[in-house]
């Protein structure tokens, strides 16, 4: 502390070490104190995560811009003001709030703290007493009629990163102005209400854990029997099916519950990868732990070579994600997050059609970085289809209306980063539920000699072959980012070429534009916080390109079709590989993509 000299750096350091802190918080500020210099230090305590729509997400260690118990003692302070000012007294002791968390460092110790904070002003307090998936607290969340249902958990994220997710009354992620409310009440709160000895131990866990109620087994087999009621599934059917499939958790917790879900199925033969099976923190045999990324499913590959299976399966460490791969002549074929949601999409349509329902009121819903492909099925089949900005908040929402006020029903929401809502009783993506869909549809075809690569085919026979680039460049500094998606609107100009390629139209959501439209105005809400361009080019491509809000990425979403596959992929990989060094502008910033 001698050596800082920067008196609001001085002040920032004073006010975090008066609150209490277990051991190892303790020991890591003195070590970040004596070993970092003024500069990264005062990114560590003079700035604070952020709170939004996805809650909090960021790296585990100390300081206000970290993932810490301090930081969840804060942001939870903050969040109970918020439900108190908001519902009341009454409502929140007798409906209250639900606490669930994953297998990742501190996760545990995390939803205590929480936890603490809740049973301080009286809540009526729902925790898990083991790890559970995301997709099983959301369920939880609505199916109790809580106030709020809070997720400790990074999903996909490195090992040192951990979140704070949040549900709103609804069942679904909050969204505005909700984050903003809350986060205005976290910066009211911010000093400790409470001393630590009158909830929690030593090391940061409920002394008494009476205070709370520990509801996993209930909502475990109530999800289980919601499922097996929704879905119907062929259980004779899949019980007798010598398909085999292979299936990995990615060192998460989602095993207990597809064991779980395959007894509903009555599917028997599931191979689990033994090194990935049980909860890891430490995710030892994958860099990532996320289905997405490149070698992530190596290891359940080389299991299905080994015992001949032509399927495997994953699910993200909170198993609300899903990812398939599938060995096709010899080779194997990871499928993208578009291509699972067309197949399940034409899966539900030829279901639906079968019950002669009023297809102009069942609906479909995607995000905006998604391919066109679910909107061409939609056209031509006579569904309803509709588009969010990304991610399942959105998402769920727009469901909700459709369902609540429109009087329709959502058949399917998925986005293309491996999420899938296919269930009414999970109000988020659940990887869970798509799993075992999966397998079942797996079972059909391979009865009928057929593949999913051969489910692919004919989906493509009926609406064109619609070929993807995608992918994402790591930039550091967000100043940077907003640095480079300013240059290309060149003060409200905006470029209308990029290398050879013309720009025929421009959707800027992150200021509301929308060259297409007679007022100029995006149809889709805008989203100042998020740096989000679309752009379509003369030759029929799509392009968006975004910036990640929980990574420090800039992602793009590239897409054309055409009569032949291989037409169409060289025509998109010429446009990306020329259009986004210049968008990114890779010299001038320095970056590269990954």
């Amino acid at each position: 502390m001698n050596k800082i000299k920067d008196k609001e750096l001085l002040n920032s350091i004073t006010l975090w070490n008066t609150f209490e802190k277990p051991t190892y918080l303790i020991q890591e500020t003195e070590n970040v104190i004596n070993e970092n210099s003024e500069n990264e230090l005062k990114k560590l305590f003079l700035n604070r995560l952020r709170f939004g729509t996805s809650g909090l997400r960021g790296e585990m260690g100390p300081g206000f811009n970290a993932m810490n118990v301090v930081t969840i003692l804060q942001t939870t302070q903050g969040l109970c003001d918020y439900l108190l000012n908001t519902y009341g007294f009454i409502k929140c002791k007798e409906r209250g709030i639900i606490l669930g968390f994953d297998g990742r460092h501190h996760s545990e110790s995390f939803a205590h703290v929480a936890a603490s904070i809740f049973l301080s002003k009286n809540f009526k307090v729902y925790l898990f007493g083991q790890t559970v998936a995301t997709p099983i607290l959301c369920y939880s969340n609505f199916k109790k009629k809580c106030l709020c249902g809070i997720m400790i958990t990074a999903s996909h994220n490195p090992k040192l990163d951990n979140g704070y997710k949040v549900y709103a009354e609804n069942g679904a992620q909050i969204i505005p102005p909700v984050d903003k409310n809350i986060s205005d009440y976290i910066l009211k709160n911010l000093k400790q209400w409470n001393k630590r000895e009158e909830y929690l131990d030593e090391d940061f866990y409920l002394k008494n854990k009476t205070l709370v109620e520990d509801i996993y087994y209930e909502m475990y087999a109530s999800y289980m029997l919601d499922m097996k009621n929704e879905f119907s599934f062929n259980y004779y059917k899949n019980a007798n099916s010598k398909l085999s499939i292979v299936y990995t958790p990615l060192h998460g917790i989602g095993k207990k519950f597809v064991q779980g879900i395959m007894h509903v199925v009555g599917f028997n033969n599931l191979l689990l990868v033994p090194e990935q099976a049980l909860p890891d923190a430490e995710f030892t045999s994958v860099v990532f732990p996320n289905p997405e990324e490149k070698g992530a499913l190596d290891m359940s590959i080389e299991l299905a070579d080994k015992v001949k299976s032509s399927l495997v399966v994953a699910n993200d460490p909170d198993a609300d994600r899903f990812a398939c791969a599938e060995k096709y002549k010899n080779k194997w074929r990871i499928f993208s997050g578009d291509e699972l949601g067309i197949i399940f999409a034409y899966y539900l349509m030829n279901k639906y059609e079968k019950k002669n329902v009023d297809k102009s009121k069942h609906v479909f819903i995607c995000t905006v970085v998604c391919s066109r492909m679910l909107k061409k099925l939609c056209e031509k089949r006579g569904f309803m289809y509709d588009e969010t900005l990304t991610g399942f908040k959105w998402l769920i929402n727009k469901a909700i209306e459709y369902d609540e006020i429109k009087q329709c029903n959502t058949l399917y929401c998925y986005e293309e980063a491996l999420g899938h809502a296919l269930t009414k009783h999970v109000r988020d993506k659940c990887g869970i539920s798509a799993l075992a869909l999966w397998v079942e549809i797996a079972i059909d075809l391979y009865e009928k000699h057929l593949t999913f690569h051969d489910y692919l085919e004919n989906i493509r026979k009926e609406i064109g072959y619609f070929v993807s680039n995608n992918g994402y460049y790591i930039v550091l500094d967000p100043n940077d980012i907003i640095s480079i998606f300013n240059e290309f609107r060149e003060n409200g100009k905006y470029k209308n070429m990029l290398g050879s390629y013309k720009i025929v139209n421009i959707r800027d959501l992150t200021l509301g534009y929308d060259s297409s439209t007679t007022n100029k105005k995006s149809v889709i809400m805008p989203t100042p916080y998020s740096q989000n361009i679309t752009l379509t080019f003369e030759n029929t491509a799509i392009l968006t390109i975004r910036a990640s809000g929980t990574e420090p990425k800039v992602k793009w979403y590239s897409e054309i079709s055409g009569d032949t596959y291989e037409h169409a992929k060289t025509e998109i990989n010429k446009l990306v590989d020329e259009v986004m060094p210049l968008f990114i502008q890779e010299k001038k910033y320095n970056v590269k993509r990954c």
